[in-house]
């Protein structure tokens, strides 16, 4: 296994990075844009569930981008920008750990069975079920609400995470400082569609429906403009930004920790800090949201 790549992480940080044969493999396949062949194509993605930073390909670049390549190795071609896409999982791990501690902490690691059905849980939606239990459970109020306000950061930074660590890799000539993301899941979805359109376009032609097969045509070239706007192109600035996100909340995540474990052991004293915290900017800007989304909501009985 040899060494491709040494990224630079920021002033302070560095981060060697090795490939593979013990590398993650995925699927794909070669498609140009250009032209309607049958060879393997991985579907874009879009979005995320949140508002992602990197850039559709079809805003970077207007028009045919030509041959794009997604699968196995493609990602080794920009190994600097390989090297921080790893980065980002391994950030969002430690936010995961902290996350984890963090259950033990609400319980003083008392409720044993507990922790293990959180840590187990393979389902994010059980997870968060169970910290958001065992937090209403042992937690003041303003605590509590400090408490959704961190986990509302984490969810968001993982959702920035998700696409990197599931996504299909690809490289373009004409983007040599990026890579390109595209996500597997609607992969079918959309070459059901193109397959559709080309046996339509068979039996059409078969039976000499000219304007049939001109309009099938421009349909699946409809496709292919889909696909432009789907894939997602990371530079260098979306991973690092990326990153820094997560290394907020993983410090919101650890000072949180803290303070619950010391509020523990010591249970006065402790208020300043956790107020301190609460008035971190990200953190008081969801704070007031969720206070006045609370005061709009209509009370009960009316």
């Amino acid at each position: 296994m040899g060494k491709e790549g040494l990224a630079s992480l920021g002033d302070s940080t560095r981060l060697d990075f090795f490939f593979g044969p013990s590398g993650a493999c995925f699927t794909g396949g070669v498609f140009n844009i250009r032209k309607r062949t049958s060879s393997s194509r991985a579907r874009p993605v879009e979005g995320f569930g949140v508002t992602v930073m990197p850039q559709p390909l079809s805003k970077v670049i207007h028009g045919d981008p030509g041959i794009v390549i997604m699968g196995p190795g493609e990602e080794q071609k920009r190994p600097k920008l390989a090297a921080l896409a790893f980065s980002v999982i391994s950030h969002m791990a430690c936010a995961d750990s902290m996350l984890a501690q963090l259950a033990g902490s609400l319980t003083m690691g008392r409720a044993k069975p507990v922790i293990e059905l959180f840590a187990d849980a393979q389902n994010e939606t059980r997870k968060s079920a169970i910290l958001h239990a065992l937090a209403r459970s042992h937690l003041e109020p303003d605590r509590l609400e400090l408490f959704d306000a961190i986990i509302k950061l984490y969810d968001r930074a993982g959702a920035l995470r998700n696409p990197i660590g599931h996504g299909v890799w690809g490289a373009i000539d004409r983007l040599p400082d990026a890579l390109l993301l595209i996500n597997p899941r609607d992969e079918l979805l959309v070459d059901g569609r193109i397959d559709l359109i080309r046996q339509k376009r068979k039996e059409a032609a078969k039976a000499g429906e000219e304007f049939e097969v001109v309009a099938l045509n421009r349909l699946e070239d409809a496709l292919f403009e889909e696909y432009r706007r789907l894939i997602v192109v990371y530079r260098e600035k979306d991973f690092l930004d990326i990153i820094r996100q997560i290394e907020s909340v993983w410090n919101f995540l650890g000072e949180f920790n803290a303070l619950v474990r010391r509020d523990r052991q010591i249970p006065s004293g402790g208020q300043r800090k956790f107020d301190a915290l609460a008035r971190q900017p990200e953190i008081r800007t969801l704070i007031e949201h969720s206070r006045k989304a609370s005061k709009a909501r209509p009370s009960r009985g009316h």
